[in-house]
């Protein structure tokens, strides 16, 4: 009698299937969602004015009050009611946003001019740091802890207490390395720069030490 024979599925083809077959429940999963509402997702009420939101941050989350910067503009959302409304344009037209930052009411956006900031929850702003260095005027993060204000640029880190005019540069290893992200804790502020991570403690006076390399 004839007898039915299945090739072998290649090994590859089977950790694709599975690969598919995940992606596909998940864009089930966000397109349908689940019968409970934190599972779908809904669009934002409109009025920016552009095709592209570089990033966007949560200003008082009781109020949903939201700012979102594109290169062009930042875009300011009061509550749940309303649409996006400009609250700054950019003096040059066009300018690449890397950042935003949020801090009680103070709210930063990191951008290749600069940082803008804003202390009343991104209702009025001003170009808190500007330099005529090209390197030091591409800013791709912004971070406060207490009244220190810290920024990493494509050439080091820049820091300012209070609300005094002067930017100081940090010394050793981040006086140089482009500096793509600052966070920190009650105890250290920790910076990913260009060639590992470093930390620097709040209280001390020690230069920022290495504790992750980047090796090829």
């Amino acid at each position: 009698s004839a007898s039915i024979r299945f090739m072998p599925m290649p090994s590859n083809v089977g950790g694709w299937m599975i690969k598919r077959i995940f992606s596909l429940c998940l864009l089930w999963i966000a397109c349908c969602g689940f019968s409970h509402n934190a599972y779908l997702w809904k669009r934002m009420p409109d009025g920016i004015d552009e095709n592209s939101v570089k990033c966007v941050t949560v200003i008082d989350d009781a109020e949903q009050v939201l700012v979102a910067a594109t290169n062009r503009a930042v875009y300011r959302l009061d509550g749940r009611e309303g649409n996006f409304y400009q609250v700054l344009a950019f003096p040059t037209g066009q300018t690449e946003v890397y950042a935003i930052y949020a801090s009680g009411q103070w709210v930063a956006v990191a951008t290749s001019e600069g940082v803008w900031g804003s202390d009343d929850q991104g209702r009025h702003w001003e170009h808190v740091f500007r330099s005529v260095n090209e390197l030091h005027r591409i800013c791709f993060s912004v971070f406060i802890l207490g009244d220190e204000i810290f920024i990493g640029t494509a050439d080091g880190v820049f820091r300012r207490t209070g609300s005094g005019e002067e930017w100081l540069r940090h010394r050793g290893a981040l006086s140089s390395e482009p500096v793509y992200a600052i966070t920190g804790d009650s105890r250290y502020v920790f910076f990913s720069a260009g060639d590992g991570i470093y930390r620097e403690e709040i209280a001390g006076s020690a230069a920022a030490e290495k504790i992750f390399t980047i090796t090829s």
